[in-house]
C-alpha cells in the first residue's frame, strides 16, 4: 500500500466506502429480520 498524497481524497474515500458498507449491512438485516432473505445455514 502506498501512502497517498492527498490525504481529503483518501477521507473521502473511506467515508464513501464507509457509508456503502453500512447501507448494504442494514439492507441484509431488513431482509433477513423480515424474513425474506434465508441463510442456507438456517434450515
Amino acid at each position: 500500500m502506498y501512502p497517498l498524497k492527498n490525504n481529503k481524497v483518501n477521507r473521502i474515500g473511506i467515508k464513501v466506502v464507509g457509508g456503502i458498507l453500512i447501507i448494504v449491512g442494514l439492507l441484509l438485516l431488513y431482509f433477513l429480520l423480515s424474513g425474506k432473505l434465508t441463510l442456507p445455514l438456517s434450515k
